[in-house]
């Protein structure tokens, strides 16, 4: 009968030993090692958020030697800014809070433009996130123009910016999945350019575990 044993250790997997034949270890890779490798496999789509790939060029800039998410890297940027402005300037302050609200909502209703398609040119679509990112610096000053505990203020802000987040978020897996489906690889990641080297990395890690 063939005897099959195995044995571990903290640092190594031992492969069975199967007709006397000698123990092969198998290396174990350390947890912090495996995150190293995953961050060092995704890095082509870290900033760029989307498929490096012709597909997706209206969807990035290029800048540093790297491709950048123009919705997350016009659109936070605006808003980190204007906030900056806002409470350094004393401009916040000399607006009373029903004209915050207005004001942020109205800047953040360009979003419009992508829902209904104008922003799949680039330039349209990075001037588009710099009044969402102004609008949401608005929202987040009315919200701290209330009377209310700091972490509470801080808490609705956060609770506020997620939402939008989630939203803009959801409709970019779907014009992702439909860009995707549309292109001749039909979603084969493993496969198409733009993602080819970011999954056979992953895959790698995977077999060393």
């Amino acid at each position: 009968m063939t005897d099959i044993t195995e044995t571990r250790t903290e640092d190594e997997l031992v492969r069975p030993s199967i007709n006397g034949d000698d123990d092969q270890p198998l290396r174990r890779i350390p947890f912090w090692n495996q995150v190293k490798q995953f961050f060092q496999a995704i890095k082509p789509i870290i900033t760029a958020h989307h498929p490096t790939c012709e597909a997706f060029k209206e969807h990035t800039f290029h800048l540093f030697g790297r491709d950048w998410c123009i919705g997350c890297y016009v659109g936070y940027p605006s808003g980190i800014l204007m906030l900056i402005i806002g409470y350094t300037t004393g401009l916040f302050q000399l607006i009373d809070t029903s004209t915050l609200w207005i004001v942020g909502w109205c800047l953040m209703a360009t979003y419009l433009l992508s829902i209904i398609g104008l922003t799949k040119w680039r330039w349209i679509k990075i001037i588009s996130k710099i009044p969402i990112g102004i609008g949401a610096a608005f929202l987040i000053a009315a919200i701290f123009s209330y009377p209310l505990a700091w972490w509470i203020s801080f808490s609705l802000s956060f609770l506020l910016i997620q939402f939008f987040i989630i939203i803009i978020n959801v409709k970019r897996a779907i014009e992702m999945r439909k860009i995707c489906n549309a292109c001749e690889y039909k979603s084969d990641h493993d496969n198409c350019p733009g993602m080819h080297s970011v999954m056979k990395k992953l895959r790698n890690i995977k077999k060393k575990e």
